[in-house]
């Protein structure tokens, strides 16, 4: 709906669905797929443009909420680098939260970094509310962008 955000309960209600539908012998392969899929549509679809804000590190840490709110209405997410082949990102206020959603995030972001031309990209969520922390949270690494 280009007028408004999906409820991220009702995204994350359906990604399970999918994936009981699905029944994946490999759960982990079959989220990474959906990232993939998600990336692909992104940034190389209406939000292209939204996409170049992030061609490097220093740009991911100016315009992370920025990307951020055009998915979510809610909460902060903030990048900090670490150097020039990593950063930490954290997400605070996430009051809607799905623990489906925030899994995959992890390969989503991987994909997007790799879509916008960023080399050996390696995501760990960290740090998740479902599993009783106060944010979420993902440390990438990554060689550079092109």
């Amino acid at each position: 709906m280009a007028s408004g955000w999906y409820d991220t309960p009702l995204v994350g209600e359906l990604l399970d669905a999918l994936e009981r539908v699905a029944a994946p012998t490999d759960p982990a392969d079959f989220c990474s797929r959906v990232g993939e899929a998600l990336a692909r549509d992104n940034v190389h679809g209406v939000y292209r443009a939204l996409f170049r804000l992030i061609a490097s590190p220093t740009l991911i840490e100016a315009n992370a909420q920025r990307v951020w709110q055009t998915y979510v209405d809610e909460g902060a997410l903030t990048v900090r680098l670490a150097g020039q082949q990593g950063f930490e990102a954290r997400i605070r206020g996430w009051s809607r939260h799905h623990p489906t959603v925030c899994r995959t995030m992890q390969p989503t972001i991987e994909h997007v970094l790799r879509a916008v031309g960023y080399k050996s990209v390696a995501v760990a969520r960290t740090r998740c509310v479902a599993r009783g922390d106060g944010v979420c949270e993902f440390e990438v690494r990554f060689q550079g962008a092109e």
